[in-house]
């Protein structure tokens, strides 16, 4: 299964059946490969990624401000944030997944 607009609402059903708020999706230079794989990222990721997909709402994603190229078949109606330093990925992970 992958992450897609069509999945979407499938996915959010199971994580309010495990009654958890949502899933925080990470991977780094391939090491999570259902990350990889649910994110549908192109290439070779070389920094960080996340997506937190919430129990209800929209996905949002975190990529790197020099590595947009991986994330070309996430849509363009959900959010997608960009982080350039730890500061501010630490910032976002402490504001978007409780």
């Amino acid at each position: 299964m992958t992450l897609t607009l069509e999945s979407l609402p499938a996915i959010q059903r199971a994580l309010s059946d495990a009654a958890v708020d949502g899933w925080l999706l990470f991977d780094f230079r391939g090491i999570n490969p259902i990350a990889r794989d649910l994110l549908r990222l192109e290439g070779m990721a070389t920094r960080r990624v996340f997506a937190w997909v919430p129990t209800r709402g929209t996905p949002t994603a975190l990529t790197h401000a020099i590595e947009q190229g991986p994330w070309v078949h996430w849509p363009v109606s959900w959010h997608r944030d960009v982080y350039s330093s730890w500061r501010s990925l630490e910032a976002w992970l402490a504001k978007t997944a409780p």
